[in-house]
């Protein structure tokens, strides 16, 4: 992608960490399974994925890995858009399942502490929604 493509999906107060978003958004995980960007800001990341036929399950439905591999990176965006941070825990609820179509998760940072933070996740399918997650991550130092 080029930076114009980038910079489409984000708001002007996060254009300053376009370095992160592309590093984000490179993440093997995340174009192995063609997590793409819908928006970006400082108070909400919206992520989509298309359900492939490798992400049913059993039964028919989409496996619930595929949800959390889009709610895990959603979280990934969240947290680490303007520091770094390593998922600590993560409970997710699913509501409903998915059978076809286009996943979109969005994310709230709920609280913020020197050493921790707290999301909540939710996803969607054809306006209906999947899952919630709440997530806590870990803010680290790199090397």
């Amino acid at each position: 992608m080029e930076d114009a493509d980038f910079l489409a999906v984000m708001s002007p107060d996060i254009r300053c960490y376009l370095d992160r978003v592309k590093e984000l958004y490179n993440a093997p995980y995340a174009r192995a399974n063609g997590i793409e960007m819908v928006s970006l800001s400082g108070d909400e990341i919206r992520l989509a994925m298309e359900i492939k036929p490798g992400d049913i399950n059993s039964i028919g439905f989409c496996h619930g890995g595929a949800t959390y591999g889009l709610t895990d990176h959603t979280l990934a965006f969240a947290s680490n858009l303007k520091e770094d941070a390593v998922g600590q825990n993560c409970n997710i609820i699913y509501h409903r399942p998915a059978k076809s179509g286009r996943l979109e998760s969005v994310s709230k940072r709920i609280s913020n502490t020197k050493s921790i933070s707290v999301f909540e996740i939710c996803v969607y399918c054809e306006g209906k929604h999947i899952s919630t997650a709440i997530c806590t991550t870990f803010k680290i130092k790199r090397d």
